[in-house]
């Protein structure tokens, strides 16, 4: 049993110490540039980007978008 632990705990950590960062891919909004493409978690970095002018008002477009679909009565 305490084999099987130090295997997983050892899994766990190997997972953790190798896992790319989110920014270290291309997203979809890299891509396109369109605001619906705008996912916070992973794009919230191209925010304040010279690369990605437009990223801010783009997240702020795309959560009152969805904002709205969502609480449209």
């Amino acid at each position: 049993m305490l084999r099987i632990l130090a295997l997983l705990l050892i899994i766990l950590l190997l997972c953790v110490l190798f896992r790319t960062s989110k920014g270290g891919h291309d997203s979809r909004y890299s891509k396109t540039h369109n605001f619906m493409d705008f996912d916070p978690g992973v794009d919230s970095d191209k925010v304040g980007s010279k690369d990605f002018p437009n990223a801010g008002p783009d997240s702020v477009m795309k959560h009152e978008f969805m904002k709205k679909l969502f609480d449209d009565k």
